[in-house]
């Protein structure tokens, strides 16, 4: 068995999370497939995606921040929740980042 890591999620952990969210995965398919991670890590950052994608905005007031805090429980933080909007912000717009398409030089429109 793997020793659980704590500390902060990465990029990737977050854009991993919120594909699943986006796929629908129950938390306990999130704990599997970040496997490895600290538990409480896992199930703060993914009441916090959860909440931001529920409330789907892009942008909170403090009232808005304090129900996600309280919300999200394990001692998150308003930087916590900022953090993790500014990556819910990075991970939509992946999508469109791996849509453009570079042209030659020489091509045509």
């Amino acid at each position: 068995m793997k020793k659980e890591t704590g500390g902060p999620l990465s990029f990737k952990e977050w854009f991993n999370l919120f594909d699943l969210l986006e796929a629908n995965a129950e938390l306990k398919e999130i704990l599997k497939k970040l496997e490895g991670r600290d538990r409480t890590t896992i199930n703060r950052a993914y009441n916090v995606a959860r909440e931001i994608r529920h409330k789907g905005n892009l942008s909170f007031d403090e009232l808005e921040i304090k129900q996600i805090i309280k919300v999200a429980k394990y001692g998150t933080t308003e930087k916590y929740v900022t953090d993790a909007v500014y990556k819910y912000k990075s991970w939509l717009k992946k999508d469109i980042i791996q849509e453009v398409t570079i042209l030659p030089k020489n091509a045509q429109i």
